[in-house]
């Protein structure tokens, strides 16, 4: 598996990374996209295992989905 704090690389759960952010209280918040009605998606994942997301927000469109994880990031 490539190292999944690397934009292009592939999630355990099949997305892949376009972008992604560390925030300062700890987890990961990535940018992906997949295959499907909405292709893209912010998750976050704890710092420690960055292949553990959870808390999905899909979007049909990358710039509303930019836009979420721009404000994920930011909290």
């Amino acid at each position: 598996m490539t190292d999944p704090t690397l934009p292009g690389a592939q999630l355990p759960n099949g997305a892949t990374v376009i972008a992604l952010a560390q925030r300062v209280d700890g987890p990961i918040i990535y940018l992906t996209v997949t295959e499907g009605m909405h292709p893209y998606a912010t998750w976050q994942a704890p710092s420690g295992c960055p292949t553990r997301t959870h808390w999905g927000h899909y979007h049909s469109s990358r710039s509303d989905a930019w836009q979420d994880f721009i404000e994920r990031a930011a909290r």
